[in-house]
């Protein structure tokens, strides 16, 4: 008779053979399915490969939205005649490319350099102009790229931020009828002393990583533009007394600004409208501002800060640089053509 230690091991044996089977007939079977599903996919490229091969009408992709056919985009660009321009300004640093359809990723057909004029059309809100080249050909620019009041300002020791600033927006309340007013007070031409718009570009770095660009109101601002103001606001709460002195904005060390959300181009809640100036604007006031409007100017009022900025009291959008830098001359006449090039 076998002893049990004998038993044990031919128990011991057979178990070491059973399992041994059993991973042989598992191994069998995953790789089989392996296979499968590899000849399942390789059938499914072939077929696809095929499908696309028969395709008479391709789908590609412009703009970020598809369409059907090379033929169909070329439809939807009009002809030259169709379209309504007016002449803008080429003011990219180097030059601004053409493209043959609303996407950087398409054919460049045409370069234009800095200072050259250009027939452009299409919507304001769009992110690229239709152009009409010089051999008749409709191409597509950026709108970034363009100005429609000219070249950049070239003024010693300061920084037109349209240049500096290429993500930033610009709606210059006081280069426009839209201010208390009624008209236009000076060229829209946003003018930084050099070291200001340094550090507004450190800000505008910040702010772009977290999703925003910086919108700017006002920048440099004219004596003469500050007499016409404090005439009828009459508070120095609000407009510095020009007849005392001169504001941060005329040596170009201020700016009135608020933020875009970059995904969906809105301006972000702020306390109240652009250059409201009374009470309810300031700082001292954020008890009766709405949540989110405060959670903004803090956001914004912190960035700003952190670069050197100071702030005003009265005006939740008024920032200014106290510290070192230059000063421009209150007194500039910016419809100057000296000052553009």
């Amino acid at each position: 008779m076998k002893d049990k230690a004998s038993k044990k091991r031919d128990y011991l044996l057979l178990a070491i053979v059973v399992l041994t089977l059993f991973i042989a007939l598992f191994s069998a079977v995953l790789l089989f399915n392996v296979k499968d599903i590899q000849k399942q996919q390789r059938e499914e490229l072939q077929q696809e490969i095929a499908r696309l091969e028969q395709e008479e009408n391709p789908v590609v992709t412009i703009g970020g939205e598809e369409k059907e056919t090379e033929e169909a985009i070329s439809e939807e660009v009009p002809e030259a005649s169709q379209i309504e321009t007016e002449t803008y300004t080429c003011i990219a640093r180097r030059e601004a490319r053409c493209y043959q359809y609303p996407d950087t990723a398409s054919a460049v057909l045409a370069k234009i350099k800095n200072g050259d004029k250009i027939e452009v059309g299409g919507e304001e809100e769009n992110r690229f102009y239709l152009c009409v080249l010089d051999d008749g050909t409709v191409a597509y620019v950026e709108r970034k790229y363009l100005n429609k009041d000219g070249a950049y300002a070239h003024v010693p020791g300061a920084v037109d931020l349209r240049e500096f600033l290429p993500n930033a927006e610009f709606e210059l309340l006081f280069a426009s009828p839209d201010n208390i007013t009624g008209h236009a007070m000076y060229p829209a031409i946003p003018l930084l002393e050099e070291n200001t718009a340094y550090m507004l570009l450190e800000a505008a770095q910040i702010f772009e990583r977290d999703g925003y660009a910086i919108k700017i109101y006002d920048a440099y601002r004219p004596k003469s533009a500050q007499f016409e103001l404090y005439d009828i606001v009459q508070d120095n709460r609000f407009i510095a007394n020009p007849y005392n002195g001169n504001s941060w904005h005329q040596f170009g060390r201020a700016v009135d600004m608020s933020l875009i959300n970059m995904r969906t181009g809105e301006e972000l809640e702020m306390p109240t409208p652009m250059h409201t100036f009374d009470v309810s604007a300031s700082r001292f006031n954020s008890r009766t501002w709405t949540e989110a409007a405060k959670a903004n100017v803090d956001y914004m009022t912190s960035v700003m800060t952190s670069v050197g900025f100071g702030t005003l009291s009265t005006e939740w959008w008024h920032f200014e640089n106290t510290g070192t830098g230059g000063y421009l001359d209150p007194n500039m006449d910016l419809t100057d053509p000296a000052y553009l090039g």
